[in-house]
């Protein structure tokens, strides 16, 4: 019979505590049991950790602050930290206060409420000077007075705040029916091009908005400030490329950029254009000397919008999207591109299942029986991949995706 007061062996205890990787709880009690269980609960602690926020009393973010309290040596092991709002109008914690965490590198304000833009502002104000990524993801702001939408006013929305000397990441998302919203993301942008924030200096730089247009004045000199050490750029343009645009412009200025990422998402039927013509507009935009990132470049990721009408074979349809896609091909090969390694297209469609589109539209037209006989998004794929072929025979990794909504890759984009 084993002895009950024999420890664990080291490969179970490890086991176990590598279930509880995402509960930072059962991770902060694993870690007050003994030497043995810190280290490994330590290990996965560092890495990230996610505070779930709902409405007041705030009962996890007050947890986690008697939990990672001052001189702690949870507190000194945390890299990563997560507030991520769970249910309607869920509210950033106030109480947070994150001064002592020396080694934070990385925080995440995801779905969460503001009530006042003084408590984002005390909030901002507490983090350490540490911190190297920012992430603000679907914020609401309420009770921004319209007096901050641009300028002077929107600059003193971060008056105050000292900058973080060593940011080097921005990642943004946000909608469009949240003024407040869109009035502190241009409070960062013209902080970081004019503001207190100047001195920062950017190597990555994601901006995803939804229903309103970024390509203006303010984005274009962001980029256009940060061009010498931008090495990461995602972006949502919402209209087909215009080469001669100010962001486009700015971004083909970008000579140190090692990957891009466009998402396409049209915000009306105005700006729906078919997906090969986008390429073709990216063909001309990637051509040296236009662009100026051709021998830094490793990665290269598009979301395009896909209309279902192309799925409908038709042979002139099809060859034209076949010379297009060909063409861009032939602009990306080594011979410009020396270090391009992989290059993801993502097409996304309207309808959640093309198949059931395709047999409704059968039903209602029983003379169009081309409906029926319309190619699935698996032979689409492979027509795509047949066209970009050259690529992967020059050593390029070519993956191409496709999903009913846009929403499936932007979580995995941002």
């Amino acid at each position: 019979m084993s002895n009950p007061s024999q420890p664990l062996p080291a490969e179970i205890v490890d086991a176990i505590i590598d279930l509880l990787h995402d509960d930072w709880q059962a991770l902060a009690t694993c870690a007050s049991m003994s030497s043995a269980w810190r280290s490994r609960a330590l290990v996965h602690l560092s890495k990230s950790v996610t505070i779930v926020s709902r409405r007041p009393p705030f009962a996890e973010a007050l947890r986690f602050m008697r939990v990672f309290r001052p001189g702690s040596v949870l507190a000194d092991a945390l890299t990563t930290l997560v507030v991520r709002g769970r249910g309607r109008s869920a509210d950033l914690p106030y109480m947070l206060d994150l001064a002592h965490f020396r080694n934070l590198r990385s925080l995440s304000l995801v779905g969460l409420t503001v009530r006042t833009i003084n408590k984002l502002r005390d909030f901002l104000a507490s983090c350490p000077q540490s911190i190297e990524e920012l992430c603000f993801d679907r914020l609401s702001l309420v009770n921004i007075p319209l007096a901050v939408g641009g300028g002077d006013g929107s600059r003193a929305l971060l008056q105050g705040i000292r900058p973080f000397p060593r940011l080097r990441a921005l990642r943004l998302r946000l909608w469009d029916d949240d003024y407040g919203c869109h009035a502190v993301h241009y409070a960062l942008y013209e902080s970081l091009i004019v503001g207190a924030w100047s001195s920062v200096l950017l190597r990555t730089l994601s901006v995803h908005t939804f229903g309103r247009e970024w390509n203006l004045p303010t984005g274009a000199s962001l980029v256009g400030r940060m061009q010498g050490t931008l090495q990461d750029v995602r972006v949502t343009p919402w209209r087909p490329v215009d080469p001669d645009d100010a962001l486009m412009s700015a971004l083909s200025r970008c000579a140190s950029l090692q990957k891009l990422t466009l998402c396409f998402v049209p915000v009306d039927d105005a700006h729906r254009a078919r997906y090969p013509h986008i390429l073709e507009s990216l063909a001309t935009w990637l051509t040296p000397p236009r662009c100026h990132f051709a021998a830094s470049l490793r990665e290269l990721t598009l979301m395009l919008h896909y209309p279902m009408e192309p799925m409908i074979p038709h042979a002139r349809v099809a060859q034209t999207e076949g010379s297009l896609l060909a063409a861009f091909a032939d602009v990306l090969l080594p011979r410009t591109y020396p270090h391009l390694s992989k290059l993801r297209i993502l097409l996304y469609s309207d309808a959640p299942d093309l198949r059931l589109v395709f047999g409704r539209a059968a039903l209602q037209n029983p003379g169009t029986a081309v409906a029926v006989e319309a190619p699935l998004w698996e032979e689409h794929v492979e027509r795509v991949m047949s066209a970009l072929r050259p690529l992967e025979d020059g050593g390029v990794r070519v993956e191409v995706c496709h999903a009913s909504s846009f929403m499936t890759f932007l979580d995995a984009i941002l």
